[in-house]
């Protein structure tokens, strides 16, 4: 009932965001003021629907898979890949093995020396990555579990993986750069993080307590 609800909503944003694609865009005639409104009103808007998707349950799901993994290997490419290296730095200051690589062979041989008993999160904002499709089909095959974080529904990863966590598909493409995909994917990635921490809560509380990092001011 979940996934038919979801579906129709996100149709319904999609058509609302092809309709409205012309209001959004970067003309030399508009005020800077006008244009920086425009690009935080946009964001909010992609977090608060990034945020009525989600699905708590599958959230706390999800955490359960990473809490028990072996290993977390994050997989991202382009724009997606920074907000894997983001999750990758969160989970490992907490104290979880986790392994990424911005090469996309390396990518593949990551995902064949993976087994049952670790957890694949795959990052795709289009859900149809040639290079991250490839890497689904591989993991799938060696019955591999898989988190998917993307907007597209039934994409190809989507339906590869074994869970799904979507975000919004409100996206506006200027000059071939999108322009809030990745915030909303960062989103979800904090949303994850937090009931991960939640359900490790000491274990991870100890564990970024090590990890901190001390800053020196340098003297004057």
């Amino acid at each position: 009932e979940f996934q038919r609800t979801l579906n129709a909503e996100l149709a319904l944003r999609r058509a609302t965001v092809t309709e409205k694609s012309g209001e959004f865009q970067i003309r030399p005639e508009d005020s800077l003021e006008l244009l920086v409104n425009n690009s935080f009103e946009r964001t909010i808007s992609v977090l608060s629907e990034t945020k009525n998707m989600v699905d708590v349950a599958t959230l706390q799901t999800c955490a359960k898979q990473m809490k028990k993994a072996s290993t977390i290997v994050f997989f991202g490419v382009g724009a997606s890949h920074v907000v894997a290296e983001d999750a990758y730095l969160k989970f490992t200051r907490v104290g979880k093995r986790c392994q990424i690589s911005g090469d996309q062979d390396v990518q593949q041989v990551l995902a064949k020396n993976m087994s049952e008993d670790d957890l694949a999160v795959i990052i795709s904002y289009s859900g149809k990555t040639a290079a991250m499709v490839a890497v689904a089909d591989t993991l799938q095959r060696k019955l591999v579990p898989s988190i998917a974080i993307t907007a597209s529904i039934n994409s190809p990863i989507q339906k590869k993986c074994t869970y799904n966590l979507c975000v919004s598909a409100a996206e506006v493409d200027l000059d071939g750069g999108k322009m809030v995909s990745r915030i909303a994917q960062l989103a979800m990635i904090d949303a994850l993080y937090t009931a991960y921490f939640q359900q490790t809560y000491q274990e991870s509380a100890d564990a970024l307590r090590s990890t901190q990092i001390q800053k020196h001011e340098e003297d004057a």
